[in-house]
């Protein structure tokens, strides 16, 4: 899956620990039911994680060039994550 997902462009979704029951159920689910939406839910969820992460970390440098590594980017969408 994460290698899927870095094939195109996204971040490995690092699922913790405490849903890791959740991640196999809805796996099951959606090959033994053929139902993707817990498991596409949970991945999105993720993704959005990491993504938020490494958004943090880019725009985390202040200064000069800030805006060029990610802080406007971030400013802009933040209220939408």
């Amino acid at each position: 899956m994460n290698l899927i997902l870095l094939r195109h462009g996204y971040p490995i979704a690092n699922i913790p620990a405490d849903q890791r029951l959740a991640y196999y159920n809805a796996q099951e689910k959606a090959q033994v039911a053929g139902d993707a939406g817990d498991f596409q839910r949970l991945i999105a969820t993720a993704e959005k994680t990491s993504l938020t992460k490494f958004l943090e970390m880019v725009s985390g440098n202040v200064g000069a060039d800030a805006e060029e590594k990610g802080l406007y980017f971030f400013e802009r969408i933040k209220d939408h994550l």
